[in-house]
């Protein structure tokens, strides 16, 4: 509708500050901006959660430089085979595309991203519970458990539902980023298509560590 009024073209840099989990609701861009800009057009939700995918088509075969809701799968069903760039750029290198950095989207809070079976990310998450406030960013699987041992959590939605997890994600980062917790946990989620861009913030977001659970 505004490039439509407007009758001209437009461009716009990202409406989020540098390295933070970015807005998906209206309200997150005036916390973000406030003082900065006169207004905001809210649009209502954001409908996918995660940024857009960013290909690089200059070379062949065409790589994948930012992960989004197109997936690889999807792409080479146009480019044929498609390759996606994993390597993390420290905050001094140029990256050729946002969300490269190794250190991205990330709340204030530190995050403890876990990669294992439920079990062990349950007793993972009891363990830090014992020793430090914490919020833990669970699916819903976990929630009667999470409840029956007292921890705090934000439900993302199902395990399996890449689509769901990616549009809560950011907002629940900054919600449990707003509560003052010691510690964010969160288990990796599985599954291709968006789930895999969901894994590449978590990634970014905790710094590009990993507890990789026995």
């Amino acid at each position: 509708a505004l490039i439509r009024a407007s009758r001209t073209p437009l461009v716009a840099p990202s409406a989020n500050l540098f390295s933070h989990p970015s807005p998906t609701i209206g309200m997150h861009v005036m916390h973000d901006l406030d003082g900065r800009i006169a207004m905001v057009l809210d649009a209502g939700p954001c409908r996918i959660g995660v940024e857009s995918t960013i290909v690089d088509i200059t070379q062949s075969p065409a790589r994948i430089l930012r992960q989004g809701d197109v997936s690889a799968e999807q792409l080479s069903t146009v480019l044929g085979e498609v390759q996606i760039v994993t390597r993390t750029l420290a905050a001094s290198q140029a990256a050729p595309a946002p969300g490269m950095l190794l250190k991205h989207y990330a709340p204030r809070t530190p995050l403890m991203l876990l990669r294992g079976d439920s079990a062990a990310v349950r007793r993972t998450v009891l363990d830090a519970h014992a020793q430090k406030r914490i919020i833990w960013l669970c699916y819903a699987e976990d929630e009667a458990f999470a409840g029956m041992q007292g921890i705090d959590t934000m439900c993302l939605g199902a395990a399996t539902d890449g689509a769901q997890i990616a549009r809560s994600l950011f907002a629940a980062l900054r919600a449990a980023d707003a509560e003052g917790y010691a510690l964010i946990v969160i288990a990796e989620p599985q599954g291709d298509g968006v789930a895999a861009a969901v894994r590449d913030r978590l990634y970014r977001a905790a710094e590009g560590v990993v507890h990789t659970l026995a």
